[in-house]
């Protein structure tokens, strides 16, 4: 809505109309910043150069060809997504039942609880990394692709359990109670009625999830060690002993695949605010 500045003095009203005309313009800078060194990697991944450079030397598709017969680039590929897809998996499953408690049954020293879900994200991750190291070494699983699976659950896990608890406040517990009423156990009451309309929720934290566990270097360099060697770790491993364009084309694949994931968790979550029913219990993070 247009800002009415017909009751400001002349000045005011000049330095109204020179903000609204300076933000655009510092808008448009602030996404350049953001976005240029992005833009600069997608661009030299097609320089057909024998190194990396920008301005490119010309137009080739050789070194995404690189990358997709390079047998190291896929392994380090498919050990991401397969962290990635455990890591998910573990997260939804135990971020959606610690939403559900959480908002549903509202537990003693619920403050206390929220608080220990949501402190990975306050924690730096050199510091829960160790910390998952010296636990899972004194458990017998040491560095470890079961290590790594459990470190990334553990960090994306309050992601899960913040998107999974707005999509509940959006879901009014009487639609179970009046399903139960009639009949229904407390299980199907939930599978049929809450399930579907928090569904939205839980794919997008999922989404969420995935693209955290994607990105994610530090736990996985010091729980993973040389035995786990994912997608960012091996482009930083490259880069340490050779200027390769391929890391360019690997980048590039990386970012084109964690945007679509973010565009349609965002979609979701739109969509999960359009139908959202309202609720008139307390709660939330």
């Amino acid at each position: 809505m247009e800002r009415n500045t017909t009751g400001l003095s002349p000045a005011n009203r000049r330095a109204a109309r020179a903000l609204k005309a300076l933000g655009p313009v510092f808008a448009g800078t602030v996404y350049l910043f953001l976005l240029a060194p992005i833009i600069i990697v997608i661009v030299m991944s097609f320089n057909s150069a024998l190194y990396l450079s920008f301005p490119p030397k010309g137009f080739s598709l050789r070194w995404y060809g690189r990358y997709f017969s390079d047998p190291i680039y896929i392994d380090s590929s498919l050990k991401s997504l397969l962290v990635g897809a455990g890591a998910v998996l573990l997260s939804t499953v135990f971020g959606t039942m610690a939403a559900y408690a959480l908002q549903r049954y509202r537990p003693p020293m619920y403050g206390l609880i929220n608080a220990m879900i949501l402190s990975p994200l306050l924690l730096p991750g050199v510091v829960m990394g160790l910390a998952l190291l010296y636990t899972l070494s004194t458990l017998g699983l040491g560095r470890s692709m079961i290590s790594v699976v459990l470190g990334h659950t553990l960090y994306v896990l309050p992601f899960v359990v913040i998107i999974v608890s707005s999509a509940l406040q959006g879901c009014e517990r009487h639609l179970e109670e009046v399903a139960m009423s009639l009949g229904a156990s407390q299980w199907y009451a939930f599978r049929t009625v809450t399930l579907p309309i928090i569904f939205p929720g839980i794919v997008s934290g999922a989404l969420f999830a995935f693209i955290l566990s994607l990105d994610e270097f530090i736990i996985t360099f010091l729980l993973g060690g040389v035995h786990v060697i994912t997608l960012p770790i091996r482009i930083f491993t490259s880069l340490r002993f050779a200027v390769d364009p391929t890391i360019a084309a690997v980048s590039t694949v990386f970012v084109f695949v964690t945007t679509i994931l973010f565009v349609v968790a965002t979609r979701l979550k739109a969509r999960e605010r359009q139908t959202k029913i309202p609720s008139t219990g307390k709660g939330g993070f």
